[in-house]
Formats: structure tokens, C-alpha cells, sequence
């Protein structure tokens, strides 16, 4: 009886990081498709364009300030952590999977 108990444990946690992955993928998608700043100097006026991974182009944000760089650069820093904590999900995962066939 234990190790049935053990097993649904395994596969509830297994189906939480699952959803975790799928959601961590959604959000980047839909949310973090920003991954690059870029400030183009045109006319001698500095302008902040950021590359969208959705649109394959860069995007217009607007003129250079230093609380907009600021702004987009703690965007930036949102995306790479929501990677970092996706990449801990997805590893997680096979080694669920094997504990719960082992069983």
C-alpha cells in the first residue's frame, strides 16, 4: 500500500511540473517575447528598439530615457529567470518519469 501512496505522490508532482512547463512556455511566449534592447542612434537622437522573438523584427519603443532602458532592461531579467526556473521544470521531469515506471 505504500507504494501505491508513493506513486500517486510521484505522479501528482509530475503532473504540477508539467503544468509548471507548459505554463512557464505560455507566459514566455505570450508575455516575454522581447529579448533584445537596442538604441539606434538616428540623426544624432538615441532611440530604444527592442527585438520581438514573435515578430522576427525589432520594435519601436520609443525615444532614449534612462528610466525606459530601466524599465526594459528588468523585462529582460524577468525573461532570462523565467527561462532559468523552465530549464529546472523540464529537468525535473524525466527523472519523475523513471521514478514512476520504476515503480
Amino acid at each position: 500500500m505504500s507504494l501505491l501512496y508513493l506513486k500517486d505522490v510521484l505522479l501528482e508532482e509530475l503532473n504540477r511540473k508539467q503544468r509548471a512547463k507548459n505554463a512557464f512556455e505560455k507566459r514566455l511566449k505570450d508575455e516575454y517575447v522581447y529579448t533584445q534592447i537596442k538604441i539606434k542612434i538616428i540623426s544624432g537622437k538615441e532611440y530604444i528598439y527592442v527585438y520581438s522573438s514573435k515578430e522576427k523584427k525589432d520594435k519601436y519603443i520609443g525615444k532614449y530615457t534612462k528610466e525606459r532602458e530601466q524599465e526594459l532592461q528588468e523585462f529582460i531579467d524577468t525573461r532570462h529567470q523565467l527561462i532559468k526556473e523552465l530549464e529546472s521544470v523540464k529537468s525535473d521531469i524525466p527523472i519523475l518519469e523513471k521514478m514512476v515506471s520504476m515503480i
